[in-house]
């Protein structure tokens, strides 16, 4: 093979096959499950085969534009071959430790696949542990006979997986598992609980029986024909990592200065690409910060992109404008009206991988992006995750203040909780009489029931099962809210959004919604010093007086006084005015199909949509949608 000097672009689609037992199909396999992912990379569809062993791979080419980037990518020995989508950052520093440990060492490329896989040959399963990025990969040892497949520690980059006797599947997308016509497309029953009450299916289950997602942070390995998982990282706190956390000026300095030369750093290591990047740009505090920092590294303007409504409540048209007014961006507002959203909700919802609550949001701004010619933008998720952004984290720390209610009688609570209800109405009134009439009243108890949609009884009756069980968010929960670091309660907030709604809500629909366009996304919130760091911060210095205090602390005049003290919109449609009239029949059509087909108590699920057209407080918007685009998805998807 020619020397040649280039990046191997990975950010695309993977998938692989290995037949135990049927050494002839794997190549008709893995070229439907890249035909299935084509919208992922359409500039290059590859394939290689061995025996029983298929890999496949489809590109978008952002760092080189050469024949010679294609994957799969074999070694020089030619004993491994990977298929890779992601980005490695810090490919530059990883090379030059390889470089100093095993002296002598020969690239061929200047790829961060060629450095990955080296990484992977001389450090095994330990390469993990030097890897600043997000990613997805395989890697088959071919004199072994085994496969490694590992994903990054956040979960930016998804992969899914089938195992029965006969054949191990994976892929990028549950709909290329489905194409290979190996797997059942039958529903899992438990896992729609799951789904009902938290708009998603938390990893590593999903809606397909047996099909799984490999959990972030872990790496799976394939031999002999037995499937073993592992975890190599997990958000955790870290009191000893900064020991300034006491609250002095000095520690305090310490904090912020840390903070902002971490992030800055992640924005400049997620600038590096042979095409423009760009910035979806809210005007929130997250989007503004990241196109701050892009705009003080970059030599020419940043192109943004921002969604604009013409309802003002939902529009954050003014705060955008002012920050790419204030760093001379090439801003791209993008006007989106209830009739054009109408006429693309079919399409959206067939790009869809895996249904949920939030991803029409992310298609739109992520069409209009790709469209100008930009193949990479950034993203502010993250941040709401890291530095108490969300409503939820003063609420945790509120009734966590109130030790009281720990001895209070269970009557008297219910009482009380009643009481309240009645006041609060609608579903804030809901959640406080569900909170207060728990047997036993924890920190945990009070997160898991706050992300709730649905009462657990509601959803017995709703699905006509004998029990809910535990749920995925209510162990993990327990686990997070341990006790073991009392003045760190809002790191441990952070840590069950990050592996409850971030990870299995926003980061899939993202990856779902931006991949339909072939736009990669990169998040500098997510790297993951800037987390570990942020979690071993404590309270005292982390609680939100004001929007994400400490982060806008660090940022310093970077950001406008009306962005930081604006009202917190998040990024959203306005759902319920479009869901009452101009999407009503649409989505009344898929409520009365979703009602026929067997799984739910048809009165009740009809008669929970007649409440939200009546208005009333107690069902929102969230809590019909994600029961629309379930029908869409079963229906698009064939599933029994």
């Amino acid at each position: 093979m020619p020397k040649f000097a280039v990046y191997l672009h990975r950010m695309c689609g993977i998938n692989g096959y290995i037949g135990f037992k049927n050494k002839d199909q794997g190549l008709a396999v893995v070229q439907n499950m890249n035909r299935c992912m084509a919208h992922r990379g359409p500039d290059n569809t590859a394939q290689w085969t061995n025996d029983n062993i298929a890999l496949g791979h489809v590109r978008l080419s952002i760092l080189d534009l050469s024949e010679a980037a294609n994957q799969p990518f074999v070694s020089a020995c030619g004993n491994y071959v990977i298929v890779f989508n992601g980005e490695i950052y810090n490919f530059a520093a990883v090379k030059k430790t390889l470089l100093t440990r095993f002296p002598g060492l020969v690239f061929r490329t200047t790829s961060d696949t060629e450095i990955l896989l080296h990484a992977y040959i001389k450090l095994g399963e330990d390469c993990l542990q030097e890897l600043n990025g997000m990613f997805a990969f395989a890697i088959w040892d071919i004199a072994q006979k085994k496969m490694f497949i590992a994903r990054d520690r956040i979960g930016e980059k998804p992969l899914y997986y089938y195992s029965e006797s006969n054949v191990f599947l994976f892929a990028s997308e549950i709909r290329s598992l489905l194409a290979t016509g190996l797997v059942p497309r039958k529903l899992n029953s438990e896992a729609l609980n799951d789904y009902v009450q938290y708009q998603t299916v938390h990893a590593p289950y999903t809606l397909i029986q047996d099909v799984y997602m490999l959990m972030p942070g872990n790496y799976l390995t394939v031999e002999d024909g037995f499937v073993f998982t592992k975890n190599y990282w997990n958000p955790k706190v870290n009191e000893e990592r900064i020991p300034e956390n006491g609250g002095r000026k000095t520690g305090n300095s310490n904090i912020i200065s840390g903070i902002k030369t971490i992030f800055e750093d992640s924005v400049r290591l997620r600038m590096v690409a042979d095409v423009e990047v760009g910035a979806f740009l809210s005007g929130g505090i997250d989007s503004s910060a990241v196109v701050a920092q892009m705009a003080r590294l970059s030599t020419k303007p940043v192109s943004t992109f921002s969604v604009i409504f013409g309802e003002k409540d939902f529009s954050e048209e003014e705060f955008s404008n002012q920050i790419a007014h204030t760093y001379k961006t090439n801003h791209h507002p993008i006007r989106i009206t209830a009739d054009e959203f109408l006429h693309e909700i079919p399409v959206i919802l067939k790009a869809v991988d895996f249904p949920g609550g939030d991803g029409p949001n992310t298609y739109a701004v992520a069409k209009a992006t790709r469209k100008t010619g930009i193949k990479v933008a950034m993203t502010g998720l993250g941040g709401d995750e890291l530095f108490a952004g969300y409503p939820v984290f003063a609420q945790t720390h509120a009734f966590h203040q109130k030790k009281i209610l720990k001895k209070t009688p269970r009557f008297v609570r219910q009482m009380a909780g009643a009481a309240i209800g009645a006041v609060k109405g609608g579903t804030t009134g809901q959640k406080y009489r569900r909170i207060l009439a728990q047997k036993k009243i924890t920190d945990a108890g009070f997160y898991s029931l706050s992300r709730q949609l649905f009462d657990k009884e509601f959803v017995k009756k709703l699905l006509g099962l004998k029990t809910n069980g535990t749920l995925p968010v209510e162990e993990l929960a327990k686990v997070v809210f341990n006790g073991q670091h009392p003045h760190h309660l809002l790191s441990q907030v952070s840590i069950a959004e990050m592996r409850t709604y971030m990870q299995n809500v926003l980061l899939r629909d993202t990856d779902q919604m931006t991949m339909a366009h072939a736009l990669e996304v990169r998040a500098p919130f997510l790297d993951h010093r800037l987390i570990e760091f942020a979690l071993s911060v404590n309270d005292k210095l982390k609680y939100p007086h004001t929007p994400k205090q400490l982060f806008v602390q660090a940022m310093g005049d970077l950001l406008p006084p009306a962005v930081v003290n604006r009202k917190k919109m998040g990024f959203t449609f306005p759902w319920a005015y479009w869901l009452r009239n101009e999407m009503r029949t649409y989505c009344e059509q898929r409520i009365q199909a979703l009602a026929q087909r067997g799984y739910f108590n048809k009165e009740m699920l009809t008669g929970l949509w007649e409440q939200f057209i009546k208005n009333d407080p107690s069902v929102t918007w969230s809590r019909v949608w994600h029961l629309v685009t379930l029908e869409e998805w079963l229906n698009n998807n064939n599933i029994e």
